[in-house]
Formats: C-alpha cells, structure tokens, sequence
C-alpha cells in the first residue's frame, strides 16, 4: 500500500512537471513568434525562432510532445493575435512536421552525427511538403493560377523552408545542451515514443 502511495506520488509529479514544461516551452514558442524577420524578396514570408522550444521540446520528451507545443503555439496565435485559419494550419504542418522528423530521428540515436541528421532530414522534410502544400494554398493568397506557381515554389518556398529549418536545428544544437536541464528527460504516458530524451551528444 505505502508503495503504490509512492509510487502513485512520483507518477503525479512526473506528470505535473511534465506538464508545466510543456506550458514554458510554448509560451516561450509564443514569445519568440514576434521575433520575425521579413524576407525582402517574399514579404509573405517570415524567419522566426518560434520551433526553437518545441524542436527542444521533442528531443528531450519525444516528437509528440514538440508537435503539441507548435498546436498550442498556434492556438494562442489563433485567440489572440490573428484568426486566421488557413495560416494557422499551414504553420503546423511546417513547424509540426520539422519537429516530429527531427525529435524523432534524434531519439534513435543521441549523438552528435545523429542530431545533424535528425537536423537535416527535419529540413528537407518541412521543404518538401511545403511546396506541395503551399501549391493549394498560394492561388488563395497571391491570386496566381497554379501553372505560374512552379517558379515561386522552388526559388522561395522550398529555399526558404529548407533554410529556415536548418538555423532554428542550429540554434538547438547550439543551446541544447545548457538549456535542457530542466526538461523531464522521459516521455508523458500518453506519448510514449522514441528513446529516454537524454542530452544531445553526451
């Protein structure tokens, strides 16, 4: 009885740190959301640091829980800045799909190389993607038929995507390892995935 007391203690504070950890990594997501810069040639799109946490997020508590940073991430942007739809799904597709290819190749193996790849095919994933879904959604924004779309997609879209992933993968190899202290270094039950999030290249 006084074991599953313990026992049953321990699973309610593991879950509570779990919990607030997924708090502060997205309000910190939010936060960096504002931190924007315009690319001159496309205005429509903008380099912001905002995957940083939930990229951290998914590496050290498994891919499901960097992609519920980027939802909650969005949902807040939704309530409270811009109720836009379409923008708040496609920002979940790319940041979600950057997120869950890197924790979860990163989660196969814990070292240096393996973060760069994680880091890499994280970015091409995003890149890829994003052409397709940006290929539905451009004519809603720009007003282009899709047959003037080509040109657009692979000299902005998929540049831009590639790039963006692979500075904000940098920024988390970088800072990781100093950061990450405080994170639960051990997936959320109801997101078992992936190996014990240790730090990057011990």
């Amino acid at each position: 009885m006084v074991h599953r007391t313990f026992e049953s203690i321990s699973t309610e504070a593991g879950t509570a740190h779990w919990c607030c950890a997924i708090g502060f990594l997205t309000a910190l997501s939010f936060v960096l959301m504002w931190i924007s810069i315009v690319m001159p040639h496309a205005p429509y799109l903008k380099y912001d640091p905002a995957d940083v946490p939930a990229l951290m997020g998914a590496c050290a508590m498994g891919p499901a829980a960097g992609v519920l940073v980027v939802v909650l991430r969005n949902l807040l942007r939704f309530v409270l800045v811009n109720p836009d739809c379409i923008g708040l799904l496609m920002n979940c597709i790319a940041s979600g799909s950057f997120v869950w290819v890197s924790g979860w190749l990163y989660g196969k193996s814990l070292t240096k190389w393996g973060a760069v790849l994680a880091i890499v095919c994280g970015a091409a994933t995003t890149g890829v993607l994003m052409v397709g879904v940006n290929y539905l959604a451009l004519p809603f924004y720009l007003g282009l038929p899709s047959d003037q779309l080509a040109p657009i997609l692979m000299r902005t879209i998929l540049p831009f995507n590639l790039a963006k992933g692979l500075a904000n993968g940098v920024l988390v190899f970088l800072l990781y390892k100093r950061l990450s202290i405080r994170l639960p270094r051990s997936r959320h039950p109801a997101f078992p995935s992936g190996s014990d999030g240790e730090p990057l290249y011990p």
